[in-house]
């Protein structure tokens, strides 16, 4: 995880990203097809391929809450998005797409590494806990839907336990 102190190393660290990026687009010939970079603030995804529409050339993404991820991690994520968007919208984490992922110098799997959490700078908005048990858990969002409804996984013997669910406040 890389430490970021200042406003000046998290803009510089940024520039980073955006340059890694679109050279690493360049070389594998998406730059020349349209394509284009952006970073993003999604708080759940590391990275994403939004392939071409009517509306949009294609995008890919990276989220600033993983920032703080080291440099290869970065790197082996845009290499990710990159194999997506050559294999096709279609191709999923499939063979082909590991065939593009192994090509590009990508790890051809899907889920995210330790790094990437320990870098997240994604904080939970809610605890949800169960009053008989004691047992609880973290979430970014909870449905409102849900709230009074859930019940607690872990209280098998008084089925129906309904969970509580307090806000963080920071």
């Amino acid at each position: 995880m890389v430490e970021i102190n200042s406003s000046q190393e998290y803009i510089n660290r940024v520039i980073w990203v955006r340059q890694t990026a679109h050279e690493l687009m360049e070389i594998h010939g998406l730059i020349a097809q349209g394509w284009k970079f952006r970073l993003s603030s999604a708080q759940r995804q590391v990275g994403v391929c939004k392939y071409p529409n009517s509306k949009h050339n294609g995008i890919i993404e990276y989220s600033t809450h993983f920032i703080k991820a080291d440099d290869h991690e970065i790197i082996d994520t845009i290499l990710h998005e990159i194999a997506h968007a050559l294999a096709g919208h279609e191709a999923g984490h499939n063979y082909l797409w590991k065939m593009y992922a192994r090509q590009v110098g990508a790890r051809p799997e899907t889920c995210v590494t330790s790094s990437h959490a320990q870098a997240s700078t994604v904080q939970p908005n809610f605890t949800i806990k169960c009053p008989e048990c004691g047992w609880q858990t973290t979430r970014q969002r909870v449905k409102r839907s849900l709230v009074g409804h859930m019940l607690c996984p872990r209280c098998p013997e008084t089925p129906g336990v309904v969970l509580k669910v307090y806000r963080i406040t920071k």
